[in-house]
């Protein structure tokens, strides 16, 4: 069943870069009976090509929401970055941030509302009271408010495709910070939505990402990096991953949105 339905791709879950590159070949192509697949995906190459010195954008104060520790390794990945012969230049976030918001807090919310209606009609019970809580507003937008919401992620579509064409990738944390399940469980929406404070626009914006393990916390917790391009260039995308994020442990996995 679909999320949004308007949004939704396809998710690899891989424990290498090298896998992922794979996977996605055997899934990217047109699918003329899908209604939302596009020709240009026959057009995808995901051969290993990257420029020998990338440039990686990144936005000026990112938050970690007070988790030292997540800072601590993100900064060494833009270490990284620049030791394999990349230039790090700051881009700016409003546009990406503007767009994030719009998931959750604008009438694609009213898409979600729309998979699972009857559910919410006839058996509200069904659903955790937070979800609840989140897809039944959907029911408050207009129609006049879902266009104003798309004229918004037009104007911030063509503002970030600017800001992406003067860079390689751009380069985020994956999280800000990461929680345990009780700190989510105490306080749902705010948590819910820090984490996605750097992934909601991705889809919007209609961007290709990858987020790959970038170190850990020192209580252990795990946290990554994301790197992203515009659609349809998941072969620079993979091949910058290779170069700046190498030695991804096998046990941990990739994420890619071929």
């Amino acid at each position: 069943m679909p999320a949004c339905r308007t949004l939704d791709c396809v998710a690899v879950f891989a424990t290498t870069v090298a896998d992922a590159r794979c996977v996605g070949g055997v899934l990217v192509g047109y699918d003329p009976a899908d209604p939302y697949s596009r020709r240009t995906a026959d057009t995808v190459s995901l051969d290993r090509t990257t420029p020998d010195t990338p440039t990686v954008g990144v936005f000026a104060d990112p938050t970690f929401f007070g988790d030292t520790g997540a800072e601590a390794v993100y900064d060494a990945a833009l270490d990284r970055v620049t030791e394999a012969g990349g230039t790090v230049t700051t881009v700016p976030e409003r546009p990406f941030r503007e767009t994030a918001e719009l998931l959750y807090d604008g009438p694609w919310v009213a898409e979600r509302l729309s998979v699972v209606a009857d559910l919410v009609a006839n058996d509200p019970g069904a659903l955790l009271e937070v979800t609840r809580e989140v897809i039944t507003e959907g029911a408050d937008y207009s129609a006049v408010d879902t266009f104003e919401a798309m004229y918004e992620l037009r104007a911030n579509r063509r503002a970030t495709a600017d800001i992406l064409a003067d860079v390689d990738c751009l380069l985020t944390p994956t999280t800000g910070t990461t929680y345990t399940v009780d700190e989510v469980a105490d306080a749902p929406l705010r948590t819910n939505s820090n984490l996605g404070r750097y992934t909601n626009y991705v889809n919007l914006l209609d961007l290709s990402a990858v987020a790959v393990p970038a170190g850990t916390r020192p209580d252990g917790a795990h946290l990554g990096v994301t790197l992203v391009c515009p659609a349809t260039a998941d072969g620079d995308l993979l091949s910058l991953a290779d170069r700046l994020a190498p030695g991804v442990p096998a046990s941990v996995p990739v994420r890619t949105s071929p």
